[in-house]
């Protein structure tokens, strides 16, 4: 080989050196650069609750998604179920934050994409009764609602829902309102139960919850509002939710909190994705580190809301305060939220014409 040959296989070899180099180069690029972040400048907008749980998700996944992704995640605590049915399948959001009972709601409103459980590899590993039953949400938490009460006020734990008719405690009793808390939905329901009725025959709750107006200071219309009656002092007892009561006690000890022996009703906590959502792909990635047993764990530290990744191990004391195991969410309580959507609005009217000016 002469020496002018071999400068032009040299030439030639350096010629393809230099497009390898820039065609990866641009697959680097394409791929979100030399990192492999494929989602650097996507922003993933999701619907929260706000407060406490806001915070917890930021500690326990947002910080680590926005490292792994690149994307941006923006929490927004002020769209809800009423926004989401407003905006007619063109969400704002990628993904949204909804009880079980809204989660029914919007899948049959056509609302709600059904999740393809081939895209959260954490699927399997979720309580099956934490997952919809027509796929349209999965649980992250699950709590209970049950009775909070003053522990210094009420020496002896009340043990039924029967103690809000307690007539020790006259003026004393708070309950959520029946529009805007499902809980109160649920407390209602159980009541009816306990008086030979059920969701298709509420006329005992109605009159039994007429009873209570001698116990009634007030109606609560909110969580703060709840948590101030509690701080103060001013109720002694009320049916709220195990989460937002053992908050309150770890930082103010008075405050306990009891499972009915009639059976509390479950919170179940679940994300969805709207249909027409912009960035699906991300969102199931967001679904599936919300599912992960480290922050699952950390939810219930923070939270007291148990985890529905069946793996997750969590200490002892904190097992037995939180909804906790697969023996822990067979022992909740559930209604029928599908024929509720139904005659809801029926309840609502009726609760505002009879119960709310007879507990005045």
């Amino acid at each position: 080989m002469n020496n002018k040959t071999t400068a032009m296989i040299c030439s030639l070899l350096l010629v393809f050196t230099v497009l390898a180099g820039c065609s990866g180069t641009t697959k680097n690029a394409a791929s979100g650069g030399a990192e492999g972040k494929p989602y650097e400048g996507t922003t993933l907008t999701v619907a929260s609750y706000g407060g406490v749980f806001d915070e917890a998700v930021k500690k326990y996944v947002i910080t680590k998604f926005e490292e792994e992704t690149g994307a941006k995640v923006v929490l927004d605590p002020s769209y809800n179920y009423t926004k989401l049915a407003a905006d007619n399948k063109n969400p704002s959001v990628d993904l949204i934050v909804l009880d079980d009972a809204r989660v029914i709601q919007g899948g049959e409103a056509g609302l709600l994409i059904k999740l393809d459980s081939s895209k959260i590899s954490n699927w399997s590993n979720v309580y099956p009764e934490m997952i919809d039953a027509n796929q349209y949400g999965i649980a992250w938490c699950v709590g209970s609602y049950g009775i909070a009460y003053n522990k210094d006020k009420i020496q002896t734990p009340p043990t039924s829902w029967n103690d809000l008719w307690n007539p020790e405690y006259k003026g004393k009793v708070a309950i959520n309102d029946l529009a805007s808390a499902n809980g109160s939905v649920q407390a209602f329901v159980g009541i009816a139960k306990m008086n030979g009725g059920d969701e298709k025959n509420m006329a005992p709750a109605f009159e039994k919850y007429k009873e209570l107006a001698p116990n009634l200071l007030t109606i609560a219309n909110s969580t703060p509002q709840m948590t101030d009656l509690l701080t103060r002092e001013d109720i002694w007892i009320a049916p709220w939710w195990d989460g937002r009561a053992l908050n309150l006690a770890s930082t103010k000890s008075n405050i306990g909190f009891v499972r009915p022996q009639e059976g509390a009703y479950a919170t179940i906590v679940e994300t969805a994705i709207p249909v027409n959502a912009k960035n699906q792909e991300l969102s199931y990635k967001f679904i599936n580190m919300l599912l992960e047993e480290d922050a699952q764990l950390g939810f219930a530290k923070d939270m007291f809301y148990g985890p529905t990744n069946k793996n997750v191990k969590l200490p002892d004391d904190l097992a037995k305060q939180v909804v906790y195991g697969e023996e822990g969410i067979k022992s909740l309580k559930n209604v029928d939220w599908k024929y509720v959507a139904t005659v809801r609005s029926e309840w609502i009217n009726e609760w505002n014409q009879s119960i709310v000016p007879a507990m005045k």
